[in-house]
């Protein structure tokens, strides 16, 4: 997909495609798929450690984050911080979890 959006990019402002695809998408005010997703993570993170009023996210979102606090009353300076609970993951897969990746994006805040 990041592929398809640099060449759209490059069609709409009709520069060669040898040109950088960065500079068309910076142009373009368009962010790649990385960052949105990153920025997505971040706001559903966000939502689900602090709910808005009278928005309360479902269970089964809100269990996936643990914070540190919760694990141990140590006080650690992840405790200090807000940080997450990370789960141990055993396989490369398991990095692909949505609660490993919003807690890793949370805790490198």
């Amino acid at each position: 997909l990041q592929r398809l959006q640099n060449y759209a990019g490059r069609i709409i402002l009709k520069v060669p495609n040898s040109s950088s695809a960065t500079e068309a998408l910076t142009t373009l005010n368009w962010t790649s798929l990385s960052d949105r997703q990153r920025q997505k993570l971040f706001s559903l993170s966000q939502e689900l450690l602090q709910p808005r009023l009278g928005k309360s996210p479902p269970s089964y979102l809100r269990n996936l984050l643990t914070k540190v606090s919760a694990v141990h009353h140590y006080q650690t300076r992840g405790a200090a911080r807000g940080h997450l609970s990370v789960n141990q993951v055993h396989k490369e897969y398991g990095k692909k979890a949505i609660s490993y990746r919003l807690t890793q994006l949370r805790n490198s805040y």
